[in-house]
């Protein structure tokens, strides 16, 4: 009789690369020797064809803890990523995961699982009140949901170096943000937050100058590859399963928001379409702010155990440890967030060495205030970038002014309806695609500034 111990080793290989969990694949192979040595000898290889299958967006989260180790490590020492970033190695095409990296994976899995909870939550009461979906579509908006959020938590560690480079240059003005932090601190003692020195010196890079956006594809490029190159993966799969969507779908996002977008890029229609949903999913994500609505989670009971794991959130840039903690049931109880850097204090900076701005951990709120002061929103140019090199389009004029039929903008209608992570628009209301997403030669772009004022403007 054939036993398990007297089959070829590829072949254990292949049955240990099926299991349909890894509490499956642990129990295989520690039932013998063979295959345990078997395990050993082709670890990566099983971990990266189980994960794919069991945990949604593997190959994204995968991306996102290598991203943030590398981006960690140069942190901790104050010193920027590397440029260029080194996309290439973070895929798992390319390195198969180790066994360190499929547990920093789960616990990332573990916040998205967390986040997609709470999005539902609070757009439905709970998951049985929303739409009645089919379990392909439940599925299909999950991969998406995690997908984004894996994308999040790669964008930090990515684009770190590109918004922080000016702050550590040596040409930047003496004491740069020292009114800025004294403002935020809640003491201005009359002070102006953004002096005519500050504004000057940070709107003369082209990251943060809204004109000079023909020079933006070396910030980006590094983010805009890894869009790329794992959309047009995911579209060599061929064509996914009908999710058949039930009564009440308003439509494909694609078809609805990109009605009126080109391919200048020639990507395909199939690569095209995946792209165009990742791209609109991932601001969505970024406007609903996941790992800001964690921090404010508070612990129920006593925990009996917990574990941390380190992200570098987008747009804060800030390196921070997430500790999670459990029951003794395994049941959740909360979350709480920790910079993990000393912060720049604003007594400091007329002094510090240049590297000592990594330790600025306001840069969402500095970005906030330069789009409310400008008009420039900082950190929807990645996906000003991306949709208008690849798709010929811009964010409308009019997507944050608010309709004469909605109580809320366009924009603001789009970020609360999350059922775009499936693909597809479910209920009303939701925005025209024109109110999103219009032709980049439609309208010319004409710069304005207004103190303290939040401006229409185009994208």
């Amino acid at each position: 009789m054939t036993t398990l111990e007297s089959l070829p080793r590829e072949i254990i290989a292949s049955i240990l690369q099926a299991c349909d969990d890894f509490l499956d694949l642990r129990n295989l192979f520690s039932s013998c020797k063979t295959v345990h040595s078997t395990w050993i000898c082709n670890q990566r290889s099983i971990i990266w064809h189980v994960g794919l299958r069991v945990i949604p967006g593997f190959s994204d989260a995968l991306i996102a803890v290598r991203a943030t180790e590398i981006a960690k490590g140069r942190l901790r020492r104050t010193e920027l990523p590397p440029a260029p970033f080194p996309i290439a190695q973070l895929s798992g095409n390319t390195i198969k995961p180790s066994l360190e990296e499929l547990k920093t994976i789960r616990r990332f899995a573990y916040l998205a699982e967390n986040s997609a909870f709470d999005t539902m939550n609070n757009q439905w009461g709970k998951k049985g009140d929303g739409p009645i979906w089919c379990l392909h579509t439940w599925e299909t908006w999950s991969e998406g949901y995690h997908r984004a959020f894996y994308r999040l938590l790669a964008a930090g560690p990515i684009l770190s170096r590109a918004y922080f480079e000016p702050f550590v240059s040596n040409t930047k003005p003496r004491g740069f943000l020292k009114s800025f932090l004294q403002t935020r601190n809640g003491w201005s003692g009359g002070v102006n937050w953004f002096p005519s020195t500050d504004r000057a010196y940070i709107q003369s890079h082209p990251l943060y100058d809204i004109e000079k956006h023909q020079r933006w594809e070396s910030f980006f490029r590094p983010l805009e590859d890894l869009f790329v190159e794992e959309s047009r993966r995911l579209a060599r799969l061929g064509p996914v399963k009908d999710c058949h969507p039930p009564v009440g779908t308003d439509g494909a996002i694609y078809a609805i928001y990109g009605s009126q977008a080109t391919d200048p890029q020639s990507l395909g229609a199939r690569h095209s379409e995946i792209l165009f949903n990742q791209m609109l999913q991932f601001t969505c994500m970024v406007e609903n702010h996941p790992l800001y609505r964690m921090a404010h989670q508070g612990f129920q009971s006593i925990p009996s155990w917990s574990w941390s794991v380190s992200v570098i959130g987008f747009p804060s840039f800030a390196l921070t440890k997430i500790t999670t903690t459990v029951t003794q049931q395994g049941e959740f109880t909360g979350i709480l967030q920790n910079v993990v850097l000393p912060c720049l204090a604003r007594d400091s900076v007329d002094s510090c060495a240049p590297n000592e701005y990594l330790r600025f951990q306001y840069m969402e709120q500095f970005l906030v205030r330069v789009w409310h002061g400008s008009g420039v929103p900082n950190y929807y140019f990645t996906g000003r970038y991306m949709f208008r090199k690849y798709f010929g389009l811009r964010f409308a004029d009019t997507m944050l002014v608010y309709s004469t039929d909605e109580s809320v903008s366009g924009f603001e209608l789009l970020r609360k309806n999350v059922s775009v992570f499936s693909g597809h628009t479910f209920g009303q209301p939701y925005p025209k695609g024109h109110d999103l997403l219009r032709p980049v030669n439609e309208v010319v772009w004409t710069p304005s500034y207004k103190d303290d004022i939040h401006i229409p403007y185009t994208l």
